[in-house]
């Protein structure tokens, strides 16, 4: 299965957080072996190093890509989380959508207090301006759960899963199954 999710997916023009990204959708142990093919010798080698230096001269793609190596431990770097942390900054500071969103999921499920909790939506709502899939996507199950400071509005959580559907149509049978599974919790919990 790993080899599939691999192959399905277009290398072209795509930054390591990419790839892992769309590799990871597909199927999440994939990772392991995406990280094999990019191993030194082979033709998509990506070296820690070259993305160190492209981030350190400011490339906001190799940041993000860094970050995620930092934080995943990937292509031989110690996972450091304080580390990861801080190239997601760098590259958020540097408006990346992604980046946001990344520290966003950070400060909300590691520190948890209402200051952070509102940094985080900020940050998400900063994502989802700039049309990035994931950041309409959670922000619209935060809208209709009433999640993490944010109001039970189901009209807005619509309109931000539509967005997600608008901006990754391949996204649909994760919304799909994310939805079936949201409807058949709010049933079970009505009186028969």
């Amino acid at each position: 299965m790993a080899d599939t999710a691999i192959d399905t997916v277009d290398y072209t023009n795509m930054t390591l957080f990419d790839l892992m990204e769309r590799v990871s959708e597909l199927d999440p142990s994939a990772t392991v072996a995406l990280e094999a093919r990019m191993a030194p010798g082979s033709p998509k080698h990506i070296s820690a190093k070259s993305l160190a230096r492209g981030a350190q001269g400011g490339n906001v793609d190799d940041m993000l890509s860094l970050a995620l190596c930092c934080h995943r431990g990937l292509l031989g770097v110690t996972a450091n989380l304080d580390t990861a942390i801080s190239w997601y900054q760098n590259a958020a500071d540097r408006g990346n959508s992604r980046a946001q969103f990344c520290l966003a999921i950070f400060s909300l499920f590691e520190a948890g207090t209402p200051e952070e909790d509102e940094r985080a939506i900020s940050l998400i709502r900063e994502s989802a301006a700039q049309d990035y899939y994931q950041a309409h996507f959670f922000l619209g199950l935060g809208f209709l759960q009433g999640l993490f400071g944010l109001p039970k509005k189901p009209r807005r959580a619509l309109k931000h899963f539509f967005v997600t559907l608008k901006l990754r149509p391949d996204f649909r049978a994760i919304f799909e199954d994310k939805m079936t599974a949201l409807y058949l919790d709010e049933k079970a919990r009505l009186p028969s």
